[in-house]
This record gives structure tokens, sequence and C-alpha cells, in this order.
């Protein structure tokens, strides 16, 4: 499993690059400005898990007994399969609601030739 920086810092990276490579004419910001947005991402949030290690580096540590859960724990996979059920569940639910209240895909409209685009679909606080 990835490390949760490496995870986040391969995102933001390889969106910059893509950005930076200038792939369409429909880029509206340059790559130094960009750059500067990405940089006000990736920066705090290296800088806290940086933080975080050391914290938990150099903090007083004691002895644990709890047993991590195996993944050959069918128990502990019914429960989590039950957990992603409703979890997926409820993003169907969701995407049907924002799909009502915007009355379409955005890739229909786009083949329609409609004026609606992908910025006005969903629901504002949901899809942000």
């Amino acid at each position: 499993m990835l490390h949760p920086l490496v995870l986040f810092l391969s995102v933001w990276v390889l969106s910059f690059l893509l950005y930076a490579m200038h792939l369409s004419d429909l880029l509206i910001f340059t790559t130094s400005q960009v750059l500067g947005i990405v940089a006000w991402i990736i920066v705090p949030y290296v800088v806290t898990i940086v933080l975080f290690a050391a914290f938990c580096e150099w903090s007083p540590k004691q002895m644990v007994s709890v047993k991590p859960p195996s993944l050959d724990d069918e128990q502990y996979l019914a429960r989590i399969e039950t957990k992603l059920s409703r979890w997926f569940l409820w993003w169907c639910i969701l995407t049907v609601v924002e799909v009502a209240f915007s009355g379409g895909v955005p890739i229909i409209w786009l083949i329609q030739g409609s004026s609606d685009n992908y910025a006005s679909f969903g629901l504002p606080s949901l899809t942000g």
C-alpha cells in the first residue's frame, strides 16, 4: 500500500504536469498561476504529514496488545462488505438526486449541443 503522502503528491503533480502540457485550448490560467495554486495545496499537506510523523516518532510509546484485524477474518470482511454496500447505495441515491436536480448528464448535454455544461451539473453544496 502507498503512503498517503506519495498518493497525494502523485495526483497533484500529475495534474499539474497535464495542465502544463496545454493539451486543451480551454485553459484560462497560466502554468505559473497553476503552480502557485498547487503549491498552496501541497505545502500545507506535506508540512502536516511531516509534523505528525515527527510527533509520532518522538512521543512516548506504550505497548498495545490489540491485534489488528486480519484479511483472513470472515466476520471482518463481511462487516467491510456491508459498509461498502451501504456507502455505494448512498452514492447511487445521491447521484440520482443530482441528475434529477440538474436535468441531465454533462456528456449527454455535450452530444445534444445544449448550453449546459459540467459546471452547472449537480447540487452545488454536494458536488462542490
